[in-house]
């Protein structure tokens, strides 16, 4: 929920609760925004939480400190088995705060077999490892990319549907400018770089 709030309900109980928390202050852009993941074989729901204050709306109804944030949370239980803070602290190479930034987990997260991808609302794509949550990767999104149709595209904030994985590559849309955030126009892919075959010849 946008409050910060997660929970499981027993189906077979029709609906009733086995478990909630509350890990994020929430607001218009708080909380659990878009979509979390489940990785059945581990029995683990990951949540992703944006916490971005926007104090500037009416009826705003963020109501504490910021924990932007990723969970990983027993399906059964609801213990806590990992978490992590956003990474970004929104600063440029010389150390200014860059405009419309917030470091969030607001975008669609997803999960693989090892990995849990979760872009944020710094523009950065990043990859957790599924049992620790130690980061494996990242890459900066925001910024001028050279398009194939020879023309050029501008990275900014991930929001909303977040990534998508299919054969080996992934596929990300970076500019999100509504709520002041990062604006942009780039369709980004990125394939898995495969080892070559270094045998003699």
């Amino acid at each position: 929920q946008k409050n910060g709030r997660f929970l499981a309900l027993d189906p077979a109980a029709q609906g009733k609760p086995v478990w909630s928390d509350r890990t994020g202050s929430g607001g218009k852009a708080g909380g659990v925004h878009f979509a979390m993941a489940v990785d059945e074989k581990r029995g683990v729901l990951y949540v992703p939480i944006s916490d971005r204050p926007i104090g500037d709306l009416v009826g705003d109804s963020f109501n504490g400190t910021p924990n932007p944030s990723l969970h990983a949370v027993d399906i059964a239980s609801g213990r806590k088995r990992w978490e992590v803070a956003a990474p970004g602290d929104c600063r440029d190479a010389s150390g200014d705060a860059v405009k419309g930034c917030f470091p969030g987990f607001s975008a669609a997260i997803t999960a693989t077999d090892n990995l849990v991808f979760a872009p944020t609302l710094d523009g950065y794509l990043r990859a957790f490892d599924a049992d620790t949550g130690t980061q494996r990767w990242s890459f900066d999104s925001t910024g001028r990319h050279s398009a194939v149709n020879g023309g050029s595209a501008m990275g900014g904030s991930i929001d909303a549907g977040g990534i998508l994985l299919d054969a080996g590559q992934l596929f990300v849309v970076s500019g999100y400018g509504q709520f002041s955030q990062i604006p942009g126009n780039a369709f980004l892919v990125f394939e898995v770089q495969r080892k070559t075959d270094r045998s003699p010849q």
